[in-house]
Parts: structure tokens; C-alpha cells; sequence
């Protein structure tokens, strides 16, 4: 039952009773307190998301044990867990024009299979920070500044690991992150991931490279503009840089986006999303091409998506990838059989898939 709903049946039946007392101001008071309590609470919130899979490459894997085999021509399927979280938020005036806010969420339930699910349980997002008129900051796990502002097209779908999305190496962890107050419709963002150093046995300094990323956003009611870039200082990577723009008219929104690390790879994408009542329909293309050794990957994806309330929804994605290059993706890491499929030929991915979120 919603707080405020709970707050309300216990005042109205506190009320109730004191109809017949001589004084009625203790139980209104008592009433008022447990509402205020009630409304200082975190909020809980989750979702389960379930999808079955099936891809079909020229060339697939099967694991089996460690023994690993291939098979030409053949398929992989089977229902996914595709990342069912359940997490706490909670936020509160420390003074006027100065909020505290925090956030924690799980994931990795397996809600596809009860044995597997127990006990393999992690940590997703975790952060606390404040906000004002000087915008808010805030330190921990969560996505990066480069994610949301560049990664559109590949984060927009749910199951992301057949799109090539783009290079950035900065993690989620250790961030200390700040987002501006918009400016007339500019805001500016910028992350530091706060990497411990210590000293090996010969003296030498390990760690400590503090990765960081920068960004800037303009958006209004219909068009948005967005540029970033990544240090990559924890890797080998040069530096990544990016650019996103989209452009709403009426229920239909375009969106571009480049993204090039140096001597990594190039990344190119394009999407257009049609919304129509409860109906979302979505297509995007993405290309990505490598500086050096490596083929170039081509990656069309398709979705229909159909709200049944603002608690449930299913979904329908297709996927048709392209590539030379050999390897292979992993549909579901806890699995051990049927669960990687090669990226090394033409492949095609579909996947239905249901979500309920609270």
C-alpha cells in the first residue's frame, strides 16, 4: 500500500474514534506525526524484466563444462533473467534550497531460475550527494556522464549486448560526479573516478590514475545537443570523444550520434522513435569501424513496445548483426551451456520480453 494512501486510512480512522472523546486534538496530532514519519521514509522500488532469446548465426558456440564446441548453422534460446533490480531512494531538506539524497540498487536476482538466484545477488548503483541552486554532486556507482549523454542509442533498448554502443572506459565505481543548473537551457557535467594508489614491493606507484570525463548539454523542448569526452586513464585507450544530437517533432524523435577513440575504433548511429498511445516503435542502425586489426560491425535494430499500465509492459526486439570479425557474445553469463553465440558471421537476435516495475 502507497504511503500516502496508509497515512490517510490512519487518519481517517483515528478521526473516527475520536468523534466519540472529549478530546480529539491527541489522536489528530498522533495521526499527523505518523503521516510525517511515513513521508520521510526511502521509497522502494524494483522491477522484474524476463526475456526469452533466440539468435541464429552461420557460425555458433557451445559451452559445455569448459569443453568448447561449434557448430555450423546452429541456434541458441532460452528465457533470461534481463536484469531485475529492486532498489531504496530517499532524499530530504537539510536546509532551505539544500537537499541530501542517496540511492541503492541490486541486481543480478536470475529471476528465470529460483537455485541460481540465491545468493547471487550484487550491488548495481550505490550513492549519496546533495543538491541546489549550484546543481547537485554526488559520489559512488552510477552510470557515467558519457553514458548518458553520448551511449543513447544502445542503452535505449533492453537487450543491449547485441548493439555495439560506443568506447568509454571510465567505470561506474569510485565516481565523484557534478551535473550544472541549466543555463538557459546549458548544463554542464563532469566525472572523476577516484582510483586508490598504493606502493609495490619496489617502490613503484600502482593505481591512482583517476580517469575522468567532461560534458556539455543543450537542450529545450524539441532539440538537444550533447558533447563529451573520456580520459580512458585507466586503460590503453586514447581519448574517447562524442557527440549526440536528437530532434522531436510531435511523437517522433531523431537522434544521431559519433563517437572515436583514439586508435580504438569509430562508432556511428542513428535511431528514430515513433510513439503512438500506448505503442512505441523504435529502429536504429549503428556502425563501428576499428583504427587497426579488427573488421568493421554493422548492427540494425528494430523494437515494438506496448504499455498495458505504468506498471507493465512487453516488448518485442530484433536484431541483425554484421561482422568479420571473430568472437563471441555472451547472452547469459550464468549459464554455462547454450549461452554464447558468435559474432564472427551474419547473426540475427530476437527477443520477447516482459517487464513489471513498482
Amino acid at each position: 500500500m502507497k504511503k500516502t494512501l496508509l497515512a490517510s486510512a490512519v487518519t481517517l480512522a483515528t478521526l473516527t474514534t475520536g468523534t466519540f472523546a472529549a478530546d480529539t486534538t491527541p489522536q489528530i496530532d498522533s495521526a499527523a506525526a505518523l503521516a510525517q514519519r511515513l513521508d520521510s521514509m526511502p521509497q522502494v522500488y524494483g522491477n522484474v524484466q524476463l526475456a526469452w532469446v533466440y539468435s541464429e548465426a552461420d557460425k555458433n558456440i557451445l559451452s559445455d563444462n569448459g569443453d568448447v564446441e561449434f557448430f555450423e548453422g546452429s541456434t541458441v534460446s532460452g528465457l533470461e533473467d534481463n536484469g531485475s533490480t529492486i532498489g531504496l531512494t530517499h532524499e530530504h531538506e537539510i536546509s532551505p534550497g539544500l537537499e541530501a539524497f542517496m540511492k541503492i540498487e541490486l541486481d543480478g536476482i536470475d529471476g528465470d531460475d529460483k537455485a541460481k538466484g540465491r545468493g547471487r545477488i550484487k550491488l548495481d548503483e550505490a550513492y549519496i550527494g546533495l543538491k541546489g541552486d549550484f546543481g547537485q554532486v554526488w559520489v559512488g556507482s552510477d552510470d557515467s556522464a558519457y553514458e548518458r549523454l553520448i551511449d543513447g542509442i544502445k542503452q535505449y533498448y533492453e537487450i543491449v549486448v547485441f548493439n555495439t554502443g560506443t568506447v568509454y572506459n571510465t567505470g561506474e565505481g569510485d565516481l565523484l560526479q557534478y551535473t550544472s543548473p541549466s543555463f538557459s537551457g546549458l548544463t554542464l557535467h563532469g566525472a572523476v573516478e577516484l582510483d586508490g594508489s598504493f606502493e609495490d614491493a619496489d617502490g613503484n606507484d600502482v593505481g591512482g590514475e583517476n580517469p575522468y570525463q567532461l560534458g556539455v548539454q543543450y537542450a529545450d523542448h524539441q532539440f538537444s545537443l550533447a558533447v563529451a569526452m573520456d580520459s580512458n586513464d585507466s586503460s590503453n585507450a586514447g581519448n574517447t570523444y562524442g557527440v549526440r544530437g536528437a530532434f522531436q517533432m510531435g511523437d517522433l524523435e531523431l537522434s544521431a550520434l559519433y563517437s572515436t577513440t583514439t586508435d580504438v575504433r569509430d562508432d556511428y548511429g542513428l535511431m528514430a522513435i515513433y510513439s503512438m498511445g500506448a505503442n512505441t516503435f523504435a529502429a536504429s542502425y549503428e556502425f563501428s569501424t576499428p583504427d587497426g586489426d579488427g573488421e568493421d560491425t554493422s548492427v540494425i535494430s528494430l523494437q515494438a513496445l506496448h504499455s498495458f499500465s505504468d506498471n507493465l509492459y512487453v516488448y518485442t526486439e530484433l536484431y541483425f548483426v554484421t561482422s568479420d570479425e571473430e568472437g563471441f557474445i555472451d547472452i547469459n553469463p550464468d549459464d554455462a551451456d547454450n549461452s554464447l553465440v558468435e559474432t564472427g558471421a551474419d547473426a540475427t537476435h530476437l527477443a520477447l520480453g516482459a517487464v513489471y516495475a513498482f
